[in-house]
């Protein structure tokens, strides 16, 4: 009991709870409500499956229904099973399952089993008599007289039962009744005045008021200050207000949501929607939606002038897809408008459909005041919670939950509210602070709700889903809830200090014989074989030209020395070579004079090439197994030439490493220093800061430590355009999150870690690791002092197959250990590896250091086996689902801070709407921005318009300002 206030409801965030079992029963929140029903396993809309003992075989209603009733299957399902509708407790009506059309069992002149009828008759009811020895073997009467001979296999013995477990499981009604701690005992002192005793009698104690006005239960005899009067309202009885000894009336300060469970004809199957037999019927006419409005009518009317009301859900759970989007928001429309006939305060609850996307009443919802989208979370009723632990499935509430919350909890919409949540699991023999941890995780997140949040149930055979039971025993507290705290909304500022070619292809044009860059692969092809060259064995043996088409160990990749000179790496990374006597061979493991050729394309066609060896001649194909260098100068370029050959160039990396070389160190400086100072400037930052951006991701390469004059090829400069960065973000209040994108020999094989060749040689040496920890230290060293250093990310995207995980976390054990020399504040980011074993591989390990971050980056992208196919809805629901389940994984209780560190509102999908986009970006922004540490876009500034979040926010893409 609360001191006495003001007259008004409480005012969001709420923290409320379900009376759930109340006014709309569950049978499985107080199993014994339904101990006394005669033949109480036989209920409305019990599921049945009959196996004929003659033919051990299920019956089976042909299509669903409309047509007879055979005994030909050998399994059961769908056609299989039969819904009881009871007449009494011997009598039924048994319909087929198939609910698209309405087919009742029955018999026809002919004393043939059908499924024929719209609705049941005489023909259609039946007797099912039990043996006495064994209630599982029955005998069916038939209206005609005559039984039928089956034996009787229930799916679910309590039909209100089944939707907790998906259906299939026998519940057992074992349960004890409710606590009777929230009843008091009166003591009359007058016929309007009272003493409220506690129900507890193995202590006595009377509720009263203290000096404070506050009601408690301490006295364990009563005086004036436990003396009430109880005033009851003339026009119902039921309706008090109780004065207190100080002339104040008691008030509770509770405000009251009206929650429609249960809808004519049920809009959800399930047994709290009182359905009969699971059959879904509301918003198939136009006559149940209007009884529903005048239901709601009514609740409005009635409870408008209350001052507890505090919000009218219009409708509890509608199952998609089976409850059309357009017919809800027609009636969540008219539903409105009828409460807002009688109240302007109350709150207007609209829930989500099941199944359905969460979002997708946001817009409806925004232009109704005072609207609220209602989500409910549970952590059962999916398989994948079967087998979760108590971590992850606090993990998965801290990260794949969060992502949901975030979906719609955003800028402009309506407020949100988890109108369902429990802290209960599929984990056994978890322990009291198991569920006290997995009750404070939902606690922690649901609190973000803009209305706030309530638990299923008040009370409730099940322990763990009565609130009262988890309070009293000391499961939750509602005391000092943490506050939550925003996110870092951040861009990566990618293409700047790592040259990436494919956003700013531009920066490449001036290259001469720019196909040809370091690790360009080729395909050779002999013009007059009409074979591809090929390094026996993937290489150390010769090569031949016999191959008819090109794979693995027909590819050469080039290491550039100039615009025409190069070497030839093949696969197992031997370098093409000629040993003495002139014959083509693929040895070396290092390149020299022997292994450096000059390829000389044709003025006519550029694909048409001959190589010159080291010793001056031409390599030719004189036959399939002989490539030799000892071909004369002289050429027609025809196709009868050896020394003629085709390439494919099948792609290469256009990184930091292929720029630098390809324009070389005095070229290449120029080049870059322009575009350092030029492509990011002051007025990015001030674009960022006002776009609703509170920070910026840069990626530098590991040369930049050496700047001035780094190894070669690389150029200096890059790190005073990070000095840069970090006075602009100082001015104009942005965090930087230092990134270091391409570590020494490469750790992923792409071109934004500076790869020369694709190769990844990062981490092969303790050499190299060493070399790593020091650039960290280099930057933890130059920028701990400025306020805008908001993290050191120490490596961006390790390659999973290639990098070992032990390895991966020595190395950021010691690179943290040098960031913490320097700073205490700054955040530590550890990437995930790409293609490793588990995102959460991380999460124990950097557990154990404060201030450390886990980066994921998603795309709906580079997996043609998933997202090559998916229309517009199916990328977002990806999101909405699959990527915030994943996501869960590692938004944990007692984890490190998550960080999205890369994501993007582009996919595979052709032709789709700039609304398209906003959704797909929104729903990101929805899923991400639950991330405990924050999220960046890639990335700022891109020639492809859905890859710059400058162009999604000029061009209203994308909207983050609050």
């Amino acid at each position: 009991m609360a001191t006495q206030s003001s007259s008004s409801p409480p005012v969001p965030p709420i923290r409320s709870v379900n009376l759930g079992g109340w006014l709309v029963t569950e049978g499985w929140i107080l199993p014994s409500l339904f101990d006394d029903i005669p033949n109480n396993d036989l209920l409305d809309g019990t599921k049945l499956q009959f196996k004929s003992v003659v033919h051990n075989t299920y019956l089976c209603a042909e299509h669903g229904g409309g047509d007879i009733i055979v005994a030909d299957r050998t399994a059961a399902s769908g056609w299989e099973t039969f819904k009881l509708w009871r007449v009494d407790e011997n009598t039924f009506n048994l319909k087929a399952i198939d609910d698209s059309a309405v087919h009742f069992v029955g018999v026809d002149g002919n004393g043939v089993v059908v499924a024929m009828a719209a609705t049941p008759g005489p023909s259609e009811t039946f007797v099912i008599v039990r043996s006495d020895s064994d209630n599982s073997r029955i005998r069916i009467r038939a209206s005609n007289g005559k039984f039928l001979q089956l034996q009787f296999k229930s799916v679910v013995h309590n039909t209100y039962l089944c939707a907790e477990h998906g259906g299939g499981d026998i519940i057992i009604a074992d349960r004890t009744a409710a606590s009777g701690w929230e009843t008091f005992k009166l003591w009359r002192v007058d016929e309007n005045t009272f003493n409220l005793k506690a129900i507890d009698d193995s202590a006595v104690h009377f509720v009263g008021v203290d000096g404070n006005g506050v009601v408690v239960a301490m006295a364990a005899t009563p005086g004036p200050s436990e003396t009430f009067v109880i005033v009851r309202s003339d026009s119902d009885n039921s309706r008090i207000r109780i004065r207190a000894s100080n002339g104040k009336f008691l008030q509770y300060n509770i405000g009251i949501i009206v929650d429609l469970h249960a809808a004519p004809g049920s809009q959800n199957r399930l047994d709290h929607s009182a359905s009969r037999d699971g059959s879904l019927e509301w918003g198939t006419s136009a006559a149940n939606i209007a009884q529903t409005v005048d239901v709601i009518d009514f609740l409005a009317s009635r409870y408008a002038r209350s001052s507890s009301l505090l919000a009218i859900e219009l409708l509890n759970e509608p199952l998609a897809p089976d409850v059309p989007v357009d017919t809800l928001a027609k009636y969540y429309q008219d539903a409105y408008n009828a409460v807002r006939k009688y109240t302007l305060q109350a709150y207007v609850i609209l829930s989500t459909r099941m199944s359905g996307d969460p979002t997708e009443f946001l817009s409806v919802a925004s232009s109704l005041f005072g609207a609220v989208i209602d989500v409910h979370y549970y952590n059962l009723y999916n398989s994948m919670f079967d087998i979760y632990t108590v971590e992850q499935n606090i993990n998965f509430v801290r990260n794949n939950r969060s992502s949901d919350i975030n979906t719609v909890t955003k800028q402009n919409v309506p407020l949100t509210f988890v109108g369902e949540w429990v802290a209960e699991w599929y984990v056994d023999n978890a322990s009291k602070e198991d569920y006290q941890n997995f009750a404070q995780a939902q606690l922690d997140l649901y609190g973000k709700a803009t209305f706030g949040w309530s638990y299923w149930t008040f009370k409730n055979v099940k322990n763990h889903w009565s609130m009262e039971w988890m309070i009293k025993n000391g499961y939750i507290s509602l005391n000092n809830l943490p506050p939550s705290s925003p996110p870092i909304r951040s861009v990566n500022l990618g293409g700047w200090l790592v040259t990436e070619g494919w956003i700013l292809p531009s920066l490449f044009d001036g290259i001469p014989n720019n196909a040809l860059l370091d690790g360009t692969t080729l395909h050779i092809k002999s013009v007059i074989q009409d074979k591809y060259l090929a390094a026996e064995q993937g290489g150390g043996q010769t090569i031949v030209a016999n191959r008819a088409v090109a794979s693995d160990w027909e590819s050469f990749t080039l290491w550039r020395i100039d615009e025409t000179t190069f070497n030839l790496r093949v696969f197992k990374k031997q370098f093409m070579g000629i040993d003495s006597n002139g014959t083509v061979i693929a040895t070396a493991t290092t390149p020299g004079l022997s292994e450096t050729f000059q390829i000389v394309r044709s003025d006519t066609d550029k694909n048409r090439v001959r190589i010159r060896a080291p010793n001056g001649s031409f390599l030719q194909a004189k036959t399939a197994n002989s490539v030799t260098a000892d071909y004369g100068e002289s050429t027609n370029w025809g196709n009868d030439d050896p020394s003629v050959f085709i390439v494919d160039m099948v792609g290469g990396p256009q990184g930091e490493y292929q720029i630098c070389n390809g324009y070389g160190a005095e070229k290449a400086s120029q080049v870059l220093r322009e575009h350092w100072s030029t492509y990011i400037v002051e007025s990015d930052f001030k674009f960022i800061s006002s776009s609703g951006l509170n920070a910026v991701r840069i990626p530098v390469g590991w040369w930049i430590a050496s700047d001035p004059n780094p190894p070669a090829p690389f150029v200096g400069g890059s790190l005073q355009a990070l000095d840069n960065a970090f006075k602009w973000a100082e001015k104009y209040n942005v965090g930087v999150i230092v990134d270091l994108h391409a570590a020494p020999g490469s750790q992923n094989h792409w071109e934004h870690s500076a790869t020369r060749d694709g190769s990844l040689e990062w981490g092969t040496t303790d050499t190299s690791i060493t070399q790593t920890v020091q650039i960290i230290d280099f930057l933890a060293s130059r920028y701990a002092n400025s306020p805008s250093l908001l993290a050191i990310e120490l490596l961006n995207e390790p390659w999973g197959p290639d990098v070992p995980l032990e390895k991966l976390k020595k190395y950021y054990e010691d690179a943290y250990n040098v960031v913490r020399k320097y700073t205490a504040k700054a955040y530590v980011i550890m990437s995930n590896r790409l293609a490793g074993e588990s995102n959460t591989e991380l999460l124990d390990f950097a557990s154990r250091f404060p201030g450390a971050v886990i980066d994921v980056h998603y795309y709906n992208l580079f997996n043609d086996d998933t997202f090559k196919n998916l229309n517009v809805e199916q990328n977002i629901e990806f999101v909405k689902n699959s990527r915030k389940a994943e996501f869960s994984n590692i938004n944990k209780q007692k984890s490190p801070l998550t960080f999205v560190g890369e994501w993007v509102a582009e996919w595979k999908v052709n032709g789709a709407s700039k609304e398209d986009y906003q959704r797909f970006a929104q729903a990101q922004l929805d899923v991400y921005g639950r991330a405990t540490f924050g999220w960046a876009y890639w990335n700022f500034k891109n020639v492809n318009n859905h890859w710059s979040l400058e162009w999604m926010i000029k061009n209203g893409y994308i909207s983050l300002k609050i």
